[in-house]
C-alpha cells in the first residue's frame, strides 16, 4: 500500500478503480510561411468559437444544477477568451513570429501568468488555474475534431476514482457522480474552483497529492480519504474495512443509505 498526503478539499471516503486523466500537453513549435499565417489565425478563431459554445453549455448546466454563483465561474472564463492578453495576443504572436497557433497560445499564456505573478496576490495567483482551464480548452479545440477525445469520463464502463495531474474547473463541472466516486489531483487547494465544484457534488476529494499520477495505472484500486486528505494506492483489507465503517457511520448520521464505493 502506498499512502500519499494531500489537502482535504471535500470530505468523505471513496474507493474504486482509478481512471487517469493527464492534461499537461507541451506544445510543439514550428515556423510557418507568410502564406500560412491566415490559416493559423483561422484555426485560433475556430478554436475560440468552439470554446465559447462549449463554455456556454457548461454555464447553463452548472446554473441548473448548482446555482448562479458557481455558474458565474464560467461567465468569467467566457470573458477570458476575449482578454487582450490571451487569444488576441496569440494572434499577434502568430503574425509577428510566424509560428503555429499552439505555440503562440502557449506563449500568450506564459505572458499572462507572468502578469499574475507580478501582482503578488495569492488569490489572483490561484486564479491562474482558471486561465489554464481556458487555454487547455483552446488547445483541445485546435486539434482535429476526431482527435479531441475528452469523452473519457462519459466512456467509463464502471464507477471509478478520477486521478488527475490537473483538474480543470470545466471538467469538474461536468463530472457525473454516478460514474465518479471520488477525486485526487496533484494541484489545487480548498479555494480552487475545482475543489468548490467537487464539494457541490458531494464527492470526496484530495488536492495537492504530489506526483500521484506517477504511482497509479488505470484500474489500480485507490481509496480517497477526503477527511484526512490522503490517497491510498492498493489499500489493505484493513484500510478498506475502516473506510467502509466510517462511510456507514456517516450514512447513519445523515439518515441516508450509503452508496456503493463511497
Amino acid at each position: 500500500m502506498i499512502r500519499i498526503a494531500g489537502l482535504s478539499v471535500s470530505s468523505g471516503v471513496a474507493w474504486g478503480p482509478a481512471a487517469l486523466m493527464l492534461q499537461r500537453h507541451p506544445a510543439m513549435r514550428y515556423g510557418i510561411t507568410a502564406a500560412h499565417v491566415d490559416r493559423e489565425l483561422g484555426r485560433l478563431e475556430e478554436a475560440r468559437d468552439a470554446s465559447v459554445t462549449q463554455l456556454r453549455a457548461i454555464h447553463d448546466r452548472v446554473s441548473q444544477r448548482a446555482g448562479a454563483d458557481l455558474a458565474s465561474l464560467f461567465e468569467a472564463q467566457l470573458l477570458m477568451l476575449d482578454d487582450a492578453l490571451l487569444v488576441p495576443r496569440a494572434r499577434r504572436i502568430v503574425q509577428a513570429d510566424r509560428v503555429n497557433a499552439e505555440w503562440a497560445l502557449d506563449r500568450a499564456f506564459d505572458e499572462f501568468c507572468d502578469v499574475f505573478a507580478e501582482v503578488g496576490d495569492d488569490y489572483l495567483s490561484e486564479r491562474r488555474g482558471d486561465v489554464a482551464d481556458v487555454v487547455g480548452r483552446l488547445r483541445r479545440n485546435l486539434l482535429p475534431a476526431s482527435s479531441r477525445g475528452a469523452r473519457v469520463l462519459a466512456d467509463l464502463d464502471a464507477p471509478a476514482i478520477l486521478v488527475a495531474d490537473e483538474l480543470a474547473p470545466s471538467v469538474a463541472a461536468q463530472l457525473d457522480p454516478a460514474l465518479i466516486l471520488g477525486l485526487a489531483f496533484e494541484t489545487g487547494s480548498r479555494t480552487h474552483h475545482s475543489a468548490i465544484l467537487a464539494r457541490s457534488l458531494g464527492l470526496p476529494a484530495v488536492a495537492g497529492a504530489a506526483a500521484v499520477t506517477r504511482h497509479i495505472k488505470p484500474g489500480t484500486l485507490v481509496l480517497i480519504d477526503g477527511d484526512a486528505g490522503e490517497v491510498l494506492i492498493d489499500p489493505t483489507a484493513d484500510a478498506l474495512d475502516a473506510a467502509r465503517a466510517r462511510r456507514d457511520r456517516r450514512a447513519v448520521s445523515v439518515g441516508a443509505p450509503a452508496a456503493p464505493g463511497t
